[in-house]
């Protein structure tokens, strides 16, 4: 095994997870850059850019991250599990906004996957 595998289903995975959540609720850019691996990177199917270009680098996935909810409008994180992973269910006004999927190495997020696509996410209204 090289190390670099996946923490999937393990505590730290969802103690980063958490965190993250925790860092994101706070909207702070400078917690959430600190959550993230310095080379993590974002990866959606319908936030804009982000589905055609995946954001790299925990400034900007930070702050990719602070777009998705604005303050002006109410979210909700939930502490998840999606395809075996760490995952947030991200609520906007009660309804499932997204789901993200976190994957950590070493319990650092290396890389987040993104679920907008309000068709793909009738399983999780």
């Amino acid at each position: 095994m090289t190390g670099r595998r996946p923490d999937a289903g393990r505590p730290g995975g969802q103690d980063a997870a958490r965190h993250l959540i925790d860092a994101w609720r706070a909207q702070d850019a400078a917690v959430l850059t600190r959550v993230l691996h310095r080379r993590v990177v974002l990866t959606t199917d319908g936030l804009g850019s982000t589905a055609d270009h995946p954001v790299r680098g925990a400034p900007g996935v930070a702050a990719a991250l602070l777009r998705m909810t604005p303050p002006e409008v109410r979210h909700e994180w939930e502490l998840s599990e999606a395809t075996g992973m760490p995952g947030i269910v991200l609520r906007r006004d009660g309804r499932v906004h997204g789901v993200i999927v976190v994957e950590t190495r070493r319990g650092r997020i290396t890389r987040l996957w993104g679920v907008f696509n309000p068709l793909k996410l009738t399983t999780w209204a």
